[in-house]
């Protein structure tokens, strides 16, 4: 009995954090979508739908029984795509679409389209503008003894933008450190500190660290417009939706050495 009472308690917690749409108004069903401009043709589209706003305590909304999403990217010749769904581990369900394009104008509406209940959509969301990481170059070789890297960028955004360095590190004795993220000010230029990129057990090692870097600059988009706040959404019926846009720079790729003595 006791084993069985386990059982069920372990199901409550890993196999139920799904919700089938159909037992949802259009009210209950809350958004958060991520757009990212991945490089200079790409873009991903993600949305995250909820039954809940409160973050810990929401199941994730599985559409069912003719419930859609799509996603129309707007320019000369719009073109409109389904998400796709994708269940992660955990049961957290992702819908997701991948657009290529070169204008840097491309705005991007969110549809939910229901054929029962009220539909709602988000409306030509807009993505920061163009980001160049002006320093490190490709192939720049450091030293852990240096100590910084004055990373420099432009143009230099507003106040009210998140901007910040993600990278990838690879040492060659498997010390790695994957998808971080440094935050930068809003002056262009920053000193960041080289142990940054390397685990401190590496630094008086003679190894080799393999450094992959783009910069991005972020939107948490208001609907309406607050004040110093970019209102990157033109107009959003869902009942909440936090939207978020990233523009992310091309990649450079340096290496450092970590042996300080």
């Amino acid at each position: 009995m006791e084993r069985n009472i386990f059982l069920l308690s372990l199901l409550v917690i890993t196999g139920c954090s799904q919700v089938d749409s159909n037992n949802l108004q259009t009210s209950e069903i809350y958004s958060k979508t991520i757009i990212t401009r991945e490089s200079s043709s790409t873009v991903k589209v993600s949305v995250e739908l909820y039954n809940s706003e409160r973050i810990y305590d929401h199941y994730y909304v599985n559409l069912i029984e003719g419930d859609v999403l799509y996603v129309t990217q707007n320019n000369d010749t719009p073109l409109t795509k389904k998400l796709a769904k994708i269940e992660h581990k955990g049961g957290q369900l992702e819908y997701v679409a991948h657009f290529t394009t070169t204008s840097p104008t491309d705005s991007y509406t969110i549809s939910l389209e229901r054929p029962i209940h009220e539909n709602a959509s988000a409306r030509n969301i807009r993505i920061p503008t163009a980001v160049t990481l002006t320093y490190p170059i490709t192939n720049e070789l450091f030293s852990a003894s240096q100590g910084t890297i004055d990373f420099m960028w432009t143009p230099v955004a507003n106040q009210s933008e998140e901007k910040y360095i993600n990278f990838n590190s690879y040492c060659s004795q498997g010390s790695n450190i994957e998808n971080e993220k440094l935050y930068l000010s809003n002056k262009g230029i920053e000193p960041v500190s080289i142990s940054e990129f390397i685990y401190h057990s590496v630094k008086n090692n003679d190894e080799s660290c393999l450094v992959f870097l783009s910069m991005a600059r972020e939107w948490h988009c208001s609907v309406f417009n607050s004040p110093g706040v970019p209102s990157c959404v033109e107009y959003n019926d869902f009942s909440l939706n936090e939207i978020r846009t990233i523009y992310k720079s091309d990649q450079v790729t340096i290496v450092i050495n970590t042996n300080f003595i």
